[in-house]
């Protein structure tokens, strides 16, 4: 195993790479950093390679990840992906405090991150007490997922976010780099 230390430029030297994970990374940065840090972290990655970029609680159990891949040259923001092991109950609105850096702060009325966790709950069942019943429930709208997906506590945001909802923030940020 080889160790190396350096800042978010030192991806492009670990070219060609598949995969670049970074979980919580953000955190201390200023939103307006994102765009520039995501182009760093994906210059490595090859032609269809991916960066999961995002935030979770300490021990994993809320999960909130930007799904980007490499494509001709560019990173294209493919989802925006939700997860929960359901042991804080659930509802859309606890992603909330989990989302991407450049998300956290725009979880404001009238923002698409806004109109999308509004959309999700109005989906999700009020007679449903069981945490996973009322997830799977809510599921198919504005939110997709597989079975496997569902199973697991996994949903998307597909990108660009689907009609009515406005694309705003999220939709003008498609491509990075």
């Amino acid at each position: 195993m080889t160790l190396l230390a350096g800042d978010f430029a030192t991806c492009a030297s670990l070219a060609p790479t598949a995969v670049v994970r970074a979980m919580n990374v953000l955190r201390g940065y200023r939103e307006e950093e994102v765009d520039e840090i995501h182009a760093a972290l994906g210059a490595g990655l090859v032609e269809g390679g991916l960066l999961l970029e995002g935030s979770s609680d300490t021990e994993g159990r809320v999960t909130v990840v930007w799904v980007m891949r490499r494509r001709a040259g560019a990173l294209v923001r493919e989802a925006l992906l939700f997860h929960t092991d359901f042991t804080r109950g659930f509802s859309p609105w606890l992603f909330r405090d989990w989302l991407p850096r450049d998300l956290r702060r725009r979880a404001q009325p009238g923002t698409a991150i806004h109109s999308l966790l509004a959309a999700w709950s109005s989906q999700v069942p009020g007679d449903v007490s069981n945490p996973r019943a009322r997830f799977v429930a809510s599921v198919g709208g504005v939110v997709v997922a597989t079975a496997w997906e569902i199973d697991h506590g996994f949903a998307r945001a597909v990108s660009p976010l689907p009609d009515p909802l406005p694309l705003g923030d999220l939709g003008e940020r498609e491509a990075v780099g």
